[in-house]
């Protein structure tokens, strides 16, 4: 059970458990770890959807195309580590969704 995001006036503390869905229906759970309070941009760590030990999926979620976010667990807004990244999975990544979007939009 979860606290809807009207609930809160102030932003999304760092630390906080959220589940997101999207417009699109994609639903992202996890730990928010970073905030752009002026852009309306979270980044959401969960477990990773490889399975792989000690590892985690990193989403970048924009507030603007989300309709429903729900806190889950309030965090205490401390910092966390962030976890290091490996830049040429995400450009892939990247590529692949511009790929994806130019077909979707063909269509």
């Amino acid at each position: 059970r979860g606290y809807p995001l009207m609930a809160f006036t102030q932003a999304l503390p760092i630390g906080c458990e959220v589940s997101c869905t999207t417009r699109l229906g994609k639903v992202v759970e996890g730990k928010v770890i970073a905030l752009d309070e002026g852009n309306h941009v979270i980044v959401v760590q969960s477990i990773t959807s490889s399975g792989g030990p000690g590892k985690s999926d990193l989403h970048i979620v924009n507030l603007n195309n989300v309709s429903n976010l729900m806190v889950i667990k309030v965090g205490d807004g401390q910092q966390i580590s962030l976890p290091s990244l490996n830049i040429q999975k995400i450009e892939k990544r990247f590529q692949e969704n511009i790929t994806q979007s130019a077909v979707l939009l063909e269509q």
